[in-house]
């Protein structure tokens, strides 16, 4: 057991992390016997064999789970070792127990004096908020969770910078489809936070059966706070700390909802320049690459009449400039919208440069024999029981996938496989993606990575014609300049955000008031990380 400069014994700290299977005997851990049983039924059905395991002495117990270090401390610090509310609400919260399977389990264990101080409901185990407070918005529900929150939970297990860089992230996300429903969460992590993985928290979230009907009154809480935290600061226990907004990270729908501008199926849809698209082929497409940039002013002044919609109350956020703030980022923009898009020519589609499918056969053979050479460190390598998907499933593969297709993949894959015009193309934009990818890339390179793009997209427009060049498209020739001021894409990347849905998602386990299901579960898992 470790010990500190005067020999004493230092506290164990249950956390996740060290409360994981792994650090224990699975053949008494009630964790571990629990986790393999993760279904509603099974978990009933197994609460009288793990009462069976548990009815030993606390004593015994804490000698079997710390039997290396129980020789050196006494009875009451092994009391203190051993935090069985944290364990089992650690437990149910990592495995998302229902409430109805932990109450039961809690009334079993109850019955052995050992275990008698056990709280009786897992609201009280799991420090369940009494009370929810949703806001009625039009076209649904309201909460704000409140970043000054955040703030004051980091300081209890994280050395905090006095200036917080913020980076806000904000998407739609459907829940269910009949009826369709769906949750629009505000997002943030702190960049500057020196942590291995992005701690992302929830700012605020809206759940109606669509998106918000108007983007202020969904705002107006969030903007409120920061103007407050902006202008005062956030003190807490006589430390007082600064908030920079360093960027909000929308997709094309949700940039142009928040900003209340056109969508990016219009014709005045660019948000960083006055380009106007044209309809060519019945597809409204951008061929001039040469349009004046917008500026922050005129966003201020609405004075676009046929790209400005209204008013944003972003507009009111202090020191956020709303052209350079709000960058493209390039999970949507490059994997997604332009990565994806040049693949489905070329497998999914009847467009002429699209490939027999005894080619594509091929792409996908080559495309598994790789699995020998990718480090394990990427997601969705290619093997057997890889959820990789194959190519003529493209329209199903994550950003992850392709992602690693353009940037390391690619190059084998194709080579060969297409026109040379096509794979050239292809490299152009890879090389290009990869420079803006780079910590401390000169202004030499950038500019040559702004001139490749540009270069891809006229290419591409003499490829595959001029009614291709979409909003996607077009814009990679702006995503330079905002590498340029935050560095390499991975500074603003979104992927974060997208780990972080999922779980969100999750939270949500009935359709009974599900907004205040998800507050519910958020604080719940916060009471674990004090």
């Amino acid at each position: 057991m470790d010990k500190n400069a005067t020999g004493t014994p230092q506290r164990f700290v249950p956390t996740i992390s060290n409360l994981s299977s792994k650090n224990y005997d699975t053949n008494i851990d009630p964790v571990s016997n629990i986790e393999q049983n993760n279904s509603l039924h099974q978990n009933i059905c197994e609460n009288n064999l793990i009462l069976d395991n548990l009815s030993v002495s606390s004593k015994s117990l804490c000698s079997t789970l710390f039997s290396s270090e129980i020789d050196e401390v006494s009875e009451p610090d092994c009391e203190e070792l051993f935090d069985l509310n944290l364990i089992i609400a650690t437990w149910a919260i990592k495995h998302q127990i229902p409430h109805i399977v932990l109450n039961d389990l809690l009334k079993n264990l109850r019955k052995s004096s050992q275990f008698s101080n056990l709280p009786k409901d897992a609201r009280t185990l799991l420090k369940t908020p009494t009370t929810t407070t949703v806001k009625n918005i039009d076209g649904g529900v309201y909460h704000h969770f409140s970043i000054k929150e955040e703030v004051k939970l980091l300081m209890k297990y994280c050395d905090l910078p006095p200036k917080l860089n913020l980076i806000v992230g904000i998407d739609g996300l459907p829940i269910t489809k009949n009826p369709p429903s769906s949750l629009w969460p505000i997002l943030g992590h702190f960049s500057n936070l020196d942590i291995l993985k992005p701690n992302v928290f929830i700012i605020g979230a809206f759940y109606g059966k669509s998106k918000p009907t108007d983007a202020n009154e969904y705002l107006s809480d969030f903007v409120f706070e920061l103007k407050d935290i902006l202008s005062n600061g956030i003190i807490i226990d006589d430390k007082h700390f600064s908030l920079d907004v360093h960027a909000i990270l929308c997709d094309a729908p949700a940039k142009s909802f928040i900003l209340k501008v056109q969508g990016h199926t219009g014709k005045h849809s660019c948000v960083r320049c006055t380009t106007v698209g044209i309809r060519d082929e019945g597809r409204i497409c951008f061929p001039d690459l040469d349009a004046p940039i917008r500026c922050h002013e005129s966003y201020l002044d609405c004075n676009d009449n046929q790209f400005h919609l209204g008013k944003s109350i972003s507009s009111e956020i202090p020191k956020l400039n709303l052209v350079t703030s709000i960058p493209y980022y390039y999970m949507h923009l490059v994997c997604i919208g332009v990565t994806k898009k040049l693949i489905t020519f070329w497998i999914n589609s009847k467009h002429k440069h699209a490939l027999p499918k005894s080619h594509v056969n091929e792409l996908d053979k080559i495309m598994n024999s790789l699995k020998y050479f990718i480090p394990q460190e990427f997601q969705r390598r290619p093997s057997e029981s890889s959820r990789l998907h194959p190519f003529h499933d493209i329209n199903r593969w994550k950003a992850t996938e392709l992602r690693q297709c353009l940037l390391y993949t690619g190059f084998v894959i194709f080579l060969g496989h297409v026109k040379e015009e096509i794979y050239n193309n292809f490299v152009v934009l890879s090389v290009a993606i990869r420079i803006i990818l780079t910590e401390h890339v000169t202004l030499e390179y950038y500019d040559y990575a702004k001139s490749l793009l540009r270069h891809f997209v006229e290419s591409f427009q003499s490829i595959y014609g001029k009614a291709y060049i979409s909003h996607n498209i077009r814009a990679l020739i702006h995503i330079v300049d905002d590498a340029k001021k935050y560095g390499s894409l991975n500074n603003f990347s979104c992927f974060p955000f997208e780990s972080f849905m999922q779980p969100i998602k999750k939270q949500i386990r009935s359709g009974m008031k599900p907004l205040q299901q998800l507050v519910h579960r958020y604080a719940e898992e916060k009471s674990i990380q004090i």
